[in-house]
C-alpha cells in the first residue's frame, strides 16, 4: 500500500505575511486541520518532523500516513497549500511528488 508524508504548509518567502509569529500560528492551525481531516477520513497519522537542510525553509511538523493513496495525499496536500508530498511504498524508497506539476529534484 502507498504511504505519504504530509508536511505542514509553510508560507513562501514572497508571501506578504512575513512575520514569524503569523507563519507559526498559521502552520499550527493548518496542521491541526490536516490531522482532523485525516482522522475523520479513517486514517491514523503519525507525528513527524521535517528538518530543513538549509536556512531557506524552517523545520516543520509533518505526519506519516500509512495506507493513504497518492491521489488522496495529493488532494490533501493541495488543500493545505503544499508544494509537494513525499510518498513511498513497501520497498521503502521515498519519492518526492510535486503538487504543482514541477519536476522532482
Amino acid at each position: 500500500m502507498p504511504h505519504a508524508l504530509l508536511e505542514r504548509p509553510t508560507e513562501p518567502a514572497r508571501q506578504r505575511y512575513r512575520e514569524p509569529h503569523f507563519r507559526t500560528v498559521q502552520n499550527i492551525l493548518r496542521q491541526a486541520q490536516l490531522e482532523c481531516d485525516l482522522l475523520e477520513s479513517g486514517y491514523e497519522p503519525y507525528a513527524g518532523e521535517n528538518v530543513a537542510d538549509s536556512d531557506v525553509w524552517a523545520d516543520e511538523e509533518s505526519c506519516f500516513v500509512p495506507d493513504i493513496s497518492v491521489a488522496e495525499a495529493l488532494a490533501l496536500g493541495e488543500k493545505y497549500g503544499q508544494n509537494a508530498i513525499v510518498c513511498g511504498s513497501d520497498d521503502g524508497v521515498p519519492e518526492l511528488v510535486w503538487i504543482c506539476g514541477e519536476a522532482t529534484s
